[in-house]
């Protein structure tokens, strides 16, 4: 997989390539160690990598881009090593109970899907509309991508969700999703 990226132009956004290409040699060290190495890196770590801004660096739209062609890559990779472990049954049960226990929180009444943040938080009504997209996706296998759900952003509100368990649940419908190849 090629991870190589381009300065940034001037005033757009831009990581630190020192943080970057650390973080990129790592991977590749992972992705490539043999089978039944111990695992050093899961497509959730690259889910939630972040790296420091900085003048002159490597365009932040671009090293996005790669990071979700990476993380898709390691999540493939650990969908055939959980299969060839687990078997097609086992494997396919554990994403059925992922998915089923993500239904039945976003099936609680609006307002009360999620724990109240103690301070600011995200929207309620934010997070409940997208809710039901996730429910309507859960119950056809459409209406979104990974692409939609990594990118969702809600407002911060006084008495919001609880974010880290809102963040949580969105990380679990990306492995869901990243799980059956969507």
């Amino acid at each position: 997989m090629n991870l190589s990226f381009n300065r940034a132009r001037r005033n757009r956004p831009a990581y630190d390539p020192v943080q970057v290409d650390e973080f990129v040699d790592d991977a590749r060290r992972a992705y490539d160690a043999p089978a039944g190495s111990p695992v050093t890196l899961t497509a959730l770590q690259i889910r939630q990598v972040s790296f420091a801004l900085k003048r002159g660096g490597y365009d932040a739209a671009e090293v996005d881009e790669g990071l979700e062609r990476l993380e898709l890559a390691f999540a493939e990779a650990e969908r055939e090593a959980a299969i060839e472990k687990e078997g097609w049954e086992g494997w396919s049960q554990r994403g059925v109970a992922a998915a089923e226990d993500l239904r039945d929180r976003l099936l609680r009444q609006p307002r009360d899907r999620f724990r109240k943040a103690k301070g600011a938080g995200y929207k309620r009504s934010e997070v409940d509309a997208f809710s039901e997209r996730v429910l309507d996706y859960l119950a056809t296998g459409v209406g979104l991508t990974v692409r939609d759900v990594r990118f969702v952003t809600f407002t911060a509100q006084r008495g919001g969700y609880d974010e880290p368990q809102v963040d949580y649940a969105l990380d679990v419908l990306i492995d869901i999703m990243l799980a059956k190849g969507s």
